[in-house]
């Protein structure tokens, strides 16, 4: 038998996360062993123990006395009168006690005496009540599935003239110690000790008696969180582990009758339920899976430090200390991990205050708003599924009736003044999906239901149109529902949102929570996926939103609309974006495992290293569907790709590696979606380099750092927009470089549709950029080349007010010149010039220098931020712009500018070259110890696309030349030809770049040839679509270069390169698909580059370039159904 240590003869003071305070009596039932009659020792009396049995508790043993039993301590005097008392216990029941059964007492003494008791029952429940001798009893809650079955902490905590309840460490009731207690209940008998008595009814784990020293509810919170911490400073016999109370069960069984728990089983009786059924006695509709529910039931019995933040938080709601933003969803999550009858009523209150809030009269008064309804929607609907095993009649009433009136608010059916409007993606995606939630979750309680996601709205805007119901019928915005289509296939293709850094984070976690709220409710229906090209782009997602991350995960790449300003090491933005990793795990965890480890591998590291990534003040929302025990790739960072872009906004991020040496280069060649928060700039980038941004501009909200002259960009008229028609041309990258192009030019100044679009002034504007990282880390270079064909509107023989708005006007008129290119430079060092170049050093130390090639003859001016930008840009990001402008004002100019940042003892030198009859032009750049590399583009005036060759001369300097030749036309058979060699075929990509290796240094001569590409008059045999359908006396005149297992160009991931090559001279194997079907011994007839999306040969845009064309017999995709071309090439 243990015997427990003698406790100290007389008070300790403890000091430990209560401070300084007098520990009274403290009685831990703790052990390894059955103990018998054994009490501690209280000021040198030993304690009284009858007929009390210790058995196994979750944190020790408990008492397990079946019927009777006493365990006495204390003394007289040991509570007075009016001194602070807490008394705190652990205890589960597990039956309805009968009356007067009795957990503690204390004996009258100076008729202030307290008794905690159970036992006081009616209507089939039970209340706890706590009341003085001659005072009446005070029920707390009524609720028996709070009390029955589990392990749950009770605190009251005594400051005369009152006495608060706590149950789980949350604040339930306060109540005056006097309310006319008639005197004829009984209660224990008087006396100086404070008795526990074991009962049948229930287990108790632990009792703690604090005495002249008032809780506070920081402290309840501490003791149930960790009962037994206090005990360990009083020096016990051993440090008690702790262990879960886990009811084991087999699948296929039933519980006995009855039963609760396992042991409240015969043996011969085997149970069914499994550890992941849900607790509540209702599996939701909503985002709760079993593997989601095991690994919870995981997390809350090792008391995983995941749980306890989601515990805290639920145990604070209600309180003052609850957290901000909750709508009762710390409780939802909680009741749906333990079953806890009471998180379940303290949610659905808080979800009852939260959703009344939306009446009428408050919205008229300006709270809440649509921004409320945005946030909220989609989170009412699941809460109102994962609290509804607890709902009254009256809560499934009221709360379905406030849901109806959310509804109506989102379809326009209530005058406030907003509502759902076309190209505002958060509240359409919000709105979308909160529509079809309430269509799902409430069917069955609902008169309404169902009838939302078929109802039309009545938009903002003026317009009307419907919600589109379950399925697309296009990618467009005639549905909500065809909107978010578009949204998602075409807008955001590649993976990021498209309104801004800070609005997207927000905006794809609605998305993504409400798709798989709605694709896990329709699976219960045993219905498809409604949403499918949600799931396929949370892949894309996953990728792109983790290389936003800087190499040393201090930042992340910011653009666009955002308040707050390089925050993401420490800010509100890393809440969001573990929010967003979060609902990407969730998603990808059983479709995607792969990638779902690597969200899983960042979010473990985040929370490491940067304390609000895990404790600060998360939002709930972020847990629905994170698994605390998820597969983790701690490896994350080798497992990714290089670079990723994004051709529906135009993102494309390259990292060089993640240590603290690496950097990361960003270009945001934005499109225009037509939506909310749209930035007005083309061909921005950053970098970001050994620590600091070496390269960046301002970051502010709805100012200049959206706008052409607040950005590393080009203006054009002194416009601070660009054409709508703006697009990017494609991304190429590998191991040494990445290459982004873009260009716009025509008209569509304003808006598709806009009825006096101005007369063409853009003829063209493409901007290129070549990337150029050095394998040593001592410097990163960026060649930008822009051509520019434009004509000033004010010279354009018309009234500018009869096509332009005042602001345009304004800026033309005020123009310093036709065309003004954009650099930025941090205040601290404010940028100088020399003939050739334009120098400034980071707040690191960092060199920076721009050699300025072309225009020749220019001029160059800088602009003190601080002094020009206003106040929506932020303070501590505004610099210097420096701006460069031709001296003469012509249509035509290229703009040729090398930008590289470099440690202070490295040497650069850049030579520019141009092909002998101006038909390229580009730069040499040569670095120390390095391969030299040669970038040159199509300078033309009116073809920028070469469809006829050239020759360049340079003198090399190192062993090796890197040639990186663009602009070439992809529709042409080329070849090379080097010093004088034999000519040699030349690959170009679908982008119309080629990539040369020229060996020696010294002078060197490259000249490009080509020749227009015959087409072939070979078909397919008649039906066929692929060489299997074809029978081996059909010879098959060309093949497309198709990924390794793929079909169609379609299938084909961007991540996948497209490379097989074909050879000339006979037919594919029969049966054969690809050329790796094919033996050895087999030529393959052709060497077809096809669209992709394209099948036949006359459905591929020019543009695109087919170096074999062939007729098939069957239709095919027309080319307008499929976005320009990407080349990818890893």
């Amino acid at each position: 038998m243990r015997i427990f240590r003698r406790k100290p003869r007389r008070p300790v003071l403890v000091r430990g996360p209560w401070g300084g305070h007098r520990v009274e009596a403290a009685l831990p039932f703790a052990g390894d062993e059955p103990l018998a009659n054994v009490a501690p020792r209280w000021r040198g009396r030993p304690g009284v123990a009858t007929n009390v049995i210790l058995g196994a508790g979750p944190r020790g043993h408990v008492l397990t006395s079946p019927t009777s039993g006493t365990l006495k301590y204390g003394g007289a005097g040991d509570i007075g009168a009016n001194t602070p008392l807490t008394i705190a216990f652990t205890a589960r029941f597990r039956q309805l006690p009968a009356d007067g059964t009795w957990l503690l007492s204390k004996g009258a003494w100076n008729n202030t005496g307290y008794a905690i008791a159970f036992g006081y029952t009616y209507s089939g429940s039970i209340a706890l009540q706590a009341f003085t001798p001659g005072r009446n009893p005070v029920q707390v809650i009524d609720n028996q599935s709070i009390w029955l079955g589990q392990w749950t902490t009770y605190v009251v905590r005594v400051n005369y003239p009152f006495h608060d309840w706590f149950i789980n460490g949350a604040y339930v009731n306060n109540h005056p110690p006097w309310d006319g207690w008639d005197g004829t209940e009984t209660f224990s008998a008087p006396g100086f000790d404070l008795t526990i008595y074991p009962s049948a009814a229930f287990d108790l784990d632990n009792v703690l008696i604090v005495r002249g020293y008032a809780f506070t509810s920081q402290d309840v919170l501490a003791y149930h969180n960790d009962p037994l911490r206090y005990y360990r400073e009083w020096a016990p016999l051993r440090t008690y582990a702790t262990t879960v109370l886990a009811p084991q069960v087999t699948q296929g069984q039933t519980l006995a009758p009855g039963a609760i728990f396992a042991e409240d089983t015969p043996p011969s009786v085997a149970i069914t339920s499994t550890a992941t059924d849900s607790p509540t006695g209702r599996q939701p509709l909503t985002l709760w899976t079993p593997a989601w529910q095991a690994s919870w039931n995981q997390a809350w019995q090792e008391n995983n430090s995941w749980w306890q933040i989601v515990q805290s938080a639920a145990d604070a709601t209600g309180t003052p200390d609850e957290r901000y933003g909750d709508i009762g969803s710390w409780c939802a999550i909680a009741y749906q991990i333990t079953g806890n009858g009471l998180y379940a009523q303290k949610g659905i209150a808080k979800f009852r205050e939260q959703i009344d809030a939306y009446t009428l009269d408050n919205i008229n008064n300006g709270y809440p708003t649509g921004d409320e309804l945005r946030q909220q929607f989609e989170e009412f609907c699941i809460l109102y599924d994962w609290l509804r095993p607890a709902m009254t009649a009256d809560d499934v009433q009221h709360l379905t009736s406030q849901l109806n009136f959310l509804g109506d608010l989102a379809l326009g059916n209530v005058p406030v003044g907003w509502g759902a409007r076309r190209g505002d993606t958060d509240e359409d995606v919000s709105y979308y999906l909160g529509l079809v939630l309430l269509d799902l979750v409430t069917a069955g309680d609902n008169p309404r239901a169902g009838s939302f996601a078929t109802a039309t709205i009545n938009s903002s805007d003026g317009t009307v149109y419907p919600v589109g119901g379950w399925e697309a019928t296009a990618a467009d915005r005639s549905t909500l529902r065809n909107a978010l289509k578009e949204y998602v296939s075409q807008d955001a293709a590649g993976g990021r949102w498209i309104e801004s850094v800070s609005y997207d984070l927000n905006t794809v976690s609605l998305l993504l929570m409400g798709y798989q709220a709605v694709k896990t409710a329709r699976a219960r229906q045993n219905e498809p996926d409604p949403l499918p090209e949600i799931g396929a782009w949370a892949s894309q997602a996953a990728i792109a939103y983790i290389l936003e991350w800087t190499p040393d995960l201090a930042f992340v790449y910011e653009w666009g609309d955002i308040q707050e300003v390089r925050q993401d090491s420490y800010g509100v933005l890393l809440w969001r974006r573990m929010w967003l990793y979060s609902m990407l795990h969730g998603i990808l965890r059983d479709t995607d495992p792969d990638t779902a480890s690597l969200l899983q591998g960042i979010m473990n590291e985040l929370a490491a290293i940067v304390s609000d990534a895990r404790e600060g003040n998360p939002e709930a929302h972020r847990f629905y569907l994170f698994d605390p025990h998820a597969t983790s790739n701690t490896a994350w960072r080798s497992a990714l790709p290089r670079a990723t872009y994004s051709s529906g906004t135009g993102h494309f991020r390259y990292h060089t590696g993640w240590t603290a040496s690496d950097s990361l280069f960003g270009v945001h060649m934005a499109t225009d979606p037509v939506v909310d928060h749209t930035v007005k700039y083309f061909g921005d980038f950053q970098l970001y380099r050994k620590g600091e941004w070496a390269i960046t501009h301002p970051m502010g909200y709805s100012a200049e750092p959206n706008l052409t002259f607040g950005s590393n960009s080009l203006s054009v008229a002194g416009l601070s927009g660009t054409l709508y028609t703006r697009r990017p041309l494609g991304a190429e990258f590998d191991l040494d470089y990445a290459y982004l192009a873009g260009t716009m030019g025509g008209q569509g100044y304003y808006w598709p549709g806009y009825a006096y679009e101005p007369p063409e002034f853009l003829h063209e504007w493409t901007r290129s950029l070549v990337y150029l990282p050095s394998a040593d880390q001592k410097s990163d270079t960026i060649v930008i080349f822009d051509r520019v064909n434009a004509e000033d509107p004010k010279a354009q023989g018309y009234n500018l007010s009869d096509y332009w708005y005042q602001p345009e006007i304004d800026q033309i008129e005020n123009a310093a010149a036709l065309k003004q290119l954009y650099f930025h430079a941090p205040y601290s060092s404010q940028p100088t010039w020399d003939a050739t170049s334009i120098h400034w050093q980071t707040p690191g130390s960092q060199q920076v220098r721009i050699t300025t090639w072309t225009p020749a003859a220019q001029n160059r001016r800088l602009v003190d931020e601080t002094q020009a930008f206003g106040a929506g840009t932020d303070n501590s990001t505004k610099g210097w712009s420096v701006v460069i402008s031709p001296q003469t004002t012509q249509p035509w100019d290229t703009f040729l500018n090398v930008v590289q940042v470099f440690d202070a003892t490295t040497t650069l030198s850049n030579t520019r070259l141009t092909s002998t009859g101006g038909e390229a032009d580009g730069v040499l750049v040569q670095r120390d110890g390095l391969d030299d590399v040669l970038v040159l583009f199509g300078a033309q005036q009116n073809n920028r696309v070469l469809s006829s060759g050239y020759t360049v001369s340079w003198t090399g300097g190192a062993a090796q030349t890197k040639a990186h030749l663009f602009d070439l036309d992809p529709n042409q058979s080329w070849t090379i030809e080097i010093d004088g060699a034999a000519a040699v075929p030349l690959s170009v990509s679908n982008l119309g770049v080629a990539h040369v290796g020229i060996s020696g240094s010294g002078s060197h001569t490259l000249t490009l040839a080509s020749q227009v590409v015959q087409p072939t008059n070979q078909t397919l045999a008649p039906g066929a679509i692929f060489a299997e359908d074809t029978p081996s006396s059909v010879a098959i005149a060309s093949t497309a270069k198709i990924a390794p297992g793929a079909i169609a160009a379609e299938d084909t991931p961007p991540s996948v390169t497209i490379t097989t090559e074909a050879q000339s001279g006979s037919t594919l194997v029969p049966g054969a698909i690809f050329a790796e079907d094919t033996p050895p011994s087999v030529a393959i007839t052709s060497t077809a580059k096809i669209a992709p999306g394209a099948i036949a040969a006359a459905e591929v845009p020019s543009s695109l370039g087919l170096v074999t064309t062939v007729g098939l017999a069957l239709p095919s995709i027309a080319a307008s159904d499929f976005p320009p071309a990407q080349a990818i090439r890893q």
